[in-house]
């Protein structure tokens, strides 16, 4: 399944190491001028690991929870929400929204690698604007940051498998 938005694509692989574990990605439109997506990892492996993702995946998918076109208010009641003493758990994740009326991108990281914009010139940039993983709870509000997309940018989001995975 690869919807299409106008000149928006989206594609992907998801290729667990196990069957049941704490990745997850999504994406779903907050408006007609946007979609958002997110790559999330919950720390550990097996059922623990995969209801803490879900759980998170579920709130994300919740509209009235919170904005969620706005990558910084997401990932600050995240934090508020999955605190490390509820859950004895944490997770990273990295939270993309873009407006593609205006060809515009807003990423933030909590802990997780960064996303990757290839350009369609062949430039490659790193998305590393950056703040803790989710549950530590340690009153520093997370930020974000924007980027101007053109036309055949492709933004890549990754779970550290892919870091850690040796001899492909």
């Amino acid at each position: 399944f690869s919807p299409h938005l106008g000149t928006i694509r989206i594609a992907w692989i998801f290729e667990p190491c196990v069957q049941v574990g704490g990745d997850i990605f999504n994406f779903y439109y907050p408006n007609e001028k946007q979609i958002s997506f997110y790559m999330l990892d919950a720390c550990g492996h097996g059922v623990s690991a995969a209801l803490i993702a879900a759980a998170a995946s579920q709130f994300l998918h919740n509209p009235f929870e919170t904005d969620i076109s706005r990558p910084d208010v997401v990932l600050n009641r995240l934090d508020r929400v999955f605190p490390f003493e509820r859950f004895e758990s944490f997770f990273t994740i990295s939270y993309v929204n873009i407006d593609y009326t205006k060809g515009r991108l807003t990423y933030s990281n909590a802990g997780h690698p960064p996303p990757i914009l290839l350009h369609a010139n062949g430039g490659l940039e790193i998305l590393d604007y950056r703040g803790p993983i989710i549950g530590l709870g340690n009153g520093k509000p997370f930020g974000q940051d924007e980027k101007r997309l053109e036309p055949g940018d492709k933004i890549i989001l990754y779970t550290d498998g892919i870091l850690d995975h040796i001899n492909w």
